[in-house]
């Protein structure tokens, strides 16, 4: 189950004059960095390989939201348990009928 969290997690992230693909690349890097440290996956690169980018085509983007959520992650050392993603990463993509799209 929690590796189901995590991998979703990475999904839904796919940023300070972030650009989506820097984001993408730095939040799933960081992501993968902490599953390791929890024993999910013996390294970064077989994490990364093991996960998808989210199909965020009738989402709003917010930058600033993902900056936070970068540093938020940066900021997380070892495996803490429970594991659960900075705030900001819940802010990050505004998808649905509430994007304005």
């Amino acid at each position: 189950m929690r590796n189901i969290i995590f991998l979703g997690a990475i999904a839904a992230m796919t940023a300070c004059g972030y650009s989506e693909d820097k984001y993408a690349d730095e939040a799933g890097a960081e992501v993968c960095r902490i599953l390791v440290a929890c024993e999910l996956y013996d390294d970064v690169a077989a994490c990364e390989a093991a996960t998808e980018d989210a199909d965020t085509t009738d989402c709003t983007f917010d930058s600033s939201a993902a900056g936070d959520c970068v540093d938020g992650l940066k900021a997380i050392e070892g495996c803490p348990d429970p594991f659960a993603l900075p705030a900001a990463c819940e802010n990050v993509y505004e998808c649905g009928a509430d994007s304005g799209m």
